[in-house]
């Protein structure tokens, strides 16, 4: 049998790249390079996840809604097995695919999702109770109603300390009954923590004197003088 025989009769074998067309090559190169980058930098289980939660996004950018879906939903995925899942990946994530649903018909469903996956973070909402808090004190009344006025969407756990600054900027806006009805809707709500009743009790005193009800005045003081000493004051 001649050559041109054999290799006319017998099977060729043939290295798979070797079939490719250019186009198929130039795919195939794009697709490991963006591989081994996405090894590169997901070394760890939260790398993976972050580095998911930007492919997510960066897809959603490009407007390529179905590849920002999948990596979404993926980050959802590997997220939620982690040993050290993270509650602001997961919020990124349900953020993209909200996006992607925008016009669909479960479009309500991914808001939903959403809503309910930031309600439970706290972290937000005490972030801006803190430094209103912490405004006041320093007697930036504007900047302390700013942080109020950046909650979005108050859990009912925080729902009474929102209340007493609520009517502590407003007492200091001298608007006394506004202050006050703020700090009866707050008080209402027991059974509070001490350190709330503290602030709670204090700033309703100073509402009482200043409409002139001196025996609200009174009677807010003693429940203060009825709460154990602060620890400070233990040690005096």
């Amino acid at each position: 049998m001649t050559k041109q025989e054999r290799e006319a009769l017998l099977y060729q074998p043939k290295h798979g790249r070797d079939r490719l067309s250019p186009a198929d090559e130039a795919a195939m190169q794009t697709y490991c390079e963006a591989y081994k980058a996405f090894l590169d930098r997901s070394k760890t289980e939260r790398e993976c996840v972050v580095s998911a939660v930007e492919l997510a996004e960066q897809a959603l950018g490009a407007e390529q809604y179905e590849e920002a879906a999948r990596r979404a939903e993926q980050a959802l995925r590997w997220n939620a097995r982690g040993l050290y899942a993270q509650q602001a990946l997961s919020l990124r994530a349900l953020a993209v695919l909200a996006r992607c649903a925008r016009g669909s018909e479960n479009v309500e469903a991914r808001i939903a999702e959403y809503r309910e996956e930031y309600l439970r973070a706290p972290e937000a909402v005490r972030y801006h109770l803190l430094l209103a808090r912490y405004q006041l004190e320093q007697e930036h009344i504007q900047a302390a109603e700013r942080e109020i006025w950046s909650i979005a969407e108050l859990p009912e756990r925080n729902k009474a300390e929102y209340l007493v600054l609520r009517g502590r900027i407003a007492a200091k806006k001298e608007q006394f009954e506004n202050a006050r009805l703020y700090l009866q809707q707050a008080e209402a709500l027991a059974p509070l923590p001490q350190i709330l009743l503290r602030e709670l009790y204090r700033a309703m005193e100073l509402c009482c004197k200043e409409i002139e009800d001196y025996q609200g005045a009174y009677q807010y003081a003693a429940k203060q003088l009825a709460l154990p000493p602060m620890e400070f004051e233990r040690s005096k």
